[in-house]
């Protein structure tokens, strides 16, 4: 069992089956975002973003498609400036392809996976069932709420974005209800979307109009990923996050 988020909180080390290890600490709903990442002792980092994906509505062969702009422009822009990811921590599109990137290329930023005890199973955890998706073994660092459903965890992953008085975005992939929900969550607080046109479903609809009940002012920066290269991902990302 994890240690809960109350007195001092330690996280432990979790092992993957082939060496791979990564800090994971679980939290009880209400927990501050700052505080839960603070105990989960990140190494210090420039910026952050938030990936938003809603995986389980993808084909695998959607990710493909998106697999450079994730790889040579997303993660490559994180190991260059030290950069926070963050991501739903499951072992299924977004958080896949950048873990697995994270690993093949050696790339050193911080990737942190933010989900559901629920909904997720692990080496000494739950076992896996029924919709329970295996943790993406290539993260080095996990915050697990203690709660059942998928969604509930959208305060704590969009509240990680402000946690700390440091340059930060969210990036929109595809979505459902839980994703649309996040962006606007988002928005309300202040964080800049990018949203990548091309990916599907919510992602799509962000991109062509921008709903009513999105704050006035609301920076939402759209990617045409079809028409667009990784460079160019990578060059929106600087311009947003680095301060000349």
């Amino acid at each position: 069992m994890f240690n809960r988020l109350f007195g001092r909180p330690r996280p432990r080390t979790l092992q993957f089956g082939n060496g791979k290890q990564a800090k994971i600490l679980e939290v009880l709903p209400g927990a501050k975002p700052s505080d839960a990442i603070t105990h989960l002792g990140l190494p210090p980092y420039k910026a952050s973003i938030v990936v938003h994906s809603g995986a389980a509505g993808m084909e695998e062969t959607d990710f493909k498609k998106l697999h450079n702009l994730l790889a040579d422009g997303l993660a490559t822009f994180a190991h260059d400036h030290n950069v926070l990811l963050i991501d739903g921590a499951t072992d299924i599109g977004a958080a896949k392809t950048i873990g697995e990137t994270r690993s093949v290329r050696s790339f050193k930023f911080p990737l942190l996976g933010i989900t559901v005890s629920g909904g997720i199973t692990y080496p000494g955890g739950p076992r896996p069932g029924h919709e329970r998706f295996p943790l993406e073994e290539n993260h080095t660092h996990f915050l697990i709420l203690r709660a059942a459903r998928f969604g509930d965890e959208s305060g704590l992953i969009v509240g990680a974005a402000t946690a700390f008085n440091i340059p930060h975005l969210a990036m929109i992939i595809n979505g459902g209800d839980i994703v649309k929900e996040e962006a606007l969550m988002h928005t309300r607080q202040g964080t800049p979307l990018v949203v990548l046109k091309g990916s599907g479903r919510f992602a799509d609809e962000l991109a062509e109009t921008t709903p009513l009940t999105y704050p006035k002012g609301a920076v939402i920066k759209v990617f045409d990923s079809e028409q667009q290269s990784p460079q160019d991902l990578y060059n929106l990302l600087k311009d947003m996050l680095i301060k000349p």
